[in-house]
């Protein structure tokens, strides 16, 4: 299975919406008053899913970064161990 990011799962996710509302909009006509309450439902729905995605994907991003810059400490820290070791030799 392909590796997908983030921002093309929910890019995804929104387009199968979308054209999942328009397909049950051709083949189950409402009336134009239950037409604009569902689309204002859908559309709500919609709204949470791709808030609630987004906010994860940004907890997940900080925690990369921070994951990355505690190795580049790490790693900083090391290279500057090694150095004065050479330098006392």
């Amino acid at each position: 299975m392909a590796d997908m990011r983030g921002g093309e799962f929910v890019g995804g996710m929104v387009v199968g919406m979308l054209i999942g509302a328009a397909l049950g909009l051709l083949f189950a006509p409402m009336k134009g008053e239950e037409t604009r309450e569902f689309l204002k439902e859908r559309g709500g729905e919609l709204k949470d899913k791709v808030g609630k995605r987004t906010g994860e994907l940004v907890a997940t991003g900080r925690e990369k970064i921070k994951e990355g810059a505690q190795q580049v400490a790490q790693a900083v820290r090391t290279r500057v161990a090694r150095t004065q070791e050479e330098a006392s030799e």
